[in-house]
């Protein structure tokens, strides 16, 4: 590893919050995924011909808008732009370099609709179980039935998997137990499965005393990760966050009666004021259940 990278992984390293309130820690997962961005974006530096002796604390307003004009000479999306100076920001603060410079300045403020305003539907759904049988790994079919029936991400597809290879109990009273890091944030939660546990069960028993590791690090959840996304990819249609994206809307029917607008339901704007209240109340009791803190986050999954 070259110095740069081994000073932005050092910076990255001491990211410990969201920088959007200084408050809120980040998870294990964020933090490996800041540092393993850090170190492709020093790349992207030294591709630009940066030095500034090696540090993040030397880089200038004008050393960034040479990073982002060669990201945009590369065609990256402005999502992906927009997140990768998130985590130069992160990487500037830890090493106390407060350059005032935002994403409207640098170009790339549009393109990106957090909220989902278009009502673009991002769902797919199971695949047929012939198609499922053909993945070997009973740990990655399992991983994608669960995501499929319970909307988990899939980190924490990964622990319920590896906990129940394990004999593990991840469940009590028919709720489904997701501890605090085991997901993309860090807060614990338990939500009602509703299936009865009916897949929770059948996987528990598929994958129950496969060969597995006591401890799973970081390195074995990006394996896991890498494994489980080629298999996704050999079958058409398939994404594991639109797996996630199926499941909200399918909940969103279940609160309210109505398809979600993402996936051509009723528009907000046509709706009653009955039925905006049963909007709002659907998006607040899907929230936490899936793992957000945000009402407004779960547009991005259902639409508006």
């Amino acid at each position: 590893m070259k110095g740069l990278e081994r000073n932005f992984s050092f910076y990255a390293s001491q990211a410990g919050v969201r920088l959007r309130d200084n408050m809120h820690e980040l998870a294990e997962k964020s933090k490996f995924n800041i540092r393993t961005e850090a170190t492709a974006i020093a790349r992207d530096l030294i591709e630009i011909g940066y030095n500034r002796n090696g540090t993040a604390k030397n880089m200038t307003e004008q050393d960034i808008r040479s990073l982002v004009q060669s990201w945009q000479d590369k065609g990256l999306a402005v999502g992906t732009m927009q997140n990768k100076m998130t985590t130069v920001r992160q990487i500037l603060s830890a090493a106390d370099n407060k350059l005032p410079i935002s994403n409207v300045e640098l170009g790339i403020s549009q393109g990106r609709d957090v909220l989902n305003s278009a009502n673009i539907n991002k769902a797919c759904s199971l695949p047929s179980a012939e198609k499922l049988s053909a993945i070997n790994d009973k740990t990655l079919s399992g991983a994608i039935l669960l995501s499929a029936a319970y909307g988990l991400r899939r980190d924490e597809s990964l622990y319920v998997v590896h906990a129940l290879t394990l004999r593990h109990s991840v469940s009590e009273n028919n709720k489904l137990i997701i501890p605090k890091g085991k997901g993309k944030g860090t807060v614990a939660r338990t939500f009602e499965m509703r299936d009865g546990g009916a897949t929770l069960r059948a996987v528990a028993q598929s994958v129950a005393g496969l060969k597995t590791y006591v401890n799973i690090d970081r390195s074995r959840i990006e394996n896991f990760r890498n494994r489980l996304e080629n298999e996704v990819r050999k079958i058409d249609g398939l994404n594991m966050h639109g797996l996630r994206h199926n499941y909200i809307q399918e909940r969103y029917l279940s609160l309210t009666g109505l398809i979600a607008p993402a996936a051509g339901g009723l528009k907000y704007e046509n709706m009653t004021d009955v039925q905006k209240e049963n909007y709002h109340s659907a998006c607040n009791t899907i929230s936490p259940e899936s793992g957000h803190t945000r009402e407004t986050i779960i547009r991005s999954y259902i639409g508006k």
